[in-house]
């Protein structure tokens, strides 16, 4: 019959991801019952993929407090549901946790914790460890130039070579200190000498 043969194709569109078809409800017999039923599973699916991509497109606009609403779905479909905002939620628990880390690391806290993040998320801790490691190398290379400088020991240099790019640059100017430290020492000793009544002090470094 029509009914039989609408239904058939309505539910091989369905296998093909086909859910845009015309479903039509004729008559109360067991045809018209089995052809309600599957308009309504039609229909939930429709409603499910509809707030997927309402969700979807509300985080993309930073609305990240947006999921999909679980009461309005029965059954496994709320399992579903429930999977979708779950899986979300952890990206968000991800992020959550690495903004906590960058934010200590920026405030300076260098033994921050980082989560211990499973499987291809790995890479999430490995990149803010080589950050975390550069940092505390830096500090480390900062702590003894000052040491040794308090020592009356300006030619130790930190180890440029150990970082790279942009961290490479800032312990080359971290070496280059001693340039501008140097004279002002050397001045500041010539002026006190001045002070004393002795003008014979001169500033004997060449500078630039």
């Amino acid at each position: 019959s029509g009914s039989m043969d609408r239904l058939r194709q309505a539910t091989e569109d369905m296998g093909d991801g086909k859910l845009n078809t015309n479903l039509i409800i004729e008559g109360n017999d067991e045809f018209a019952i089995l052809t309600g039923n599957l308009k309504k599973v039609i229909e939930t699916i429709e409603n499910l993929i509809n707030d997927m991509y309402t969700m979807s497109h509300e985080h993309e606009k930073g609305n990240t407090g947006v999921f999909i609403s679980c009461d309005k779905y029965q059954g496994d479909y709320t399992v579903v549901a429930e999977r979708i905002n779950e899986m979300v939620q952890n990206y968000k628990d991800d992020i959550s946790s690495l903004l906590i880390s960058i934010k200590g690391l920026a405030d300076g806290d260098f033994n921050v914790s980082i989560k211990d993040f499973p499987g291809e998320k790995a890479e999430y801790r490995i990149a803010l460890e080589n950050i975390k490691d550069t940092l505390t190398d830096i500090n480390r290379e900062s702590k003894t130039l000052a040491q040794m400088a308090s020592h009356g020991n300006r030619s130790e240099r930190a180890d440029e070579s150990k970082f790279n790019c942009g961290w490479k640059e800032v312990i080359s100017n971290l070496n280059l200190l001693d340039n501008v430290i140097a004279p002002i020492e050397e001045a500041s000793q010539v002026l006190y000498t001045m002070s004393k009544g002795d003008f014979s002090s001169k500033v004997m470094g060449s500078y630039e």
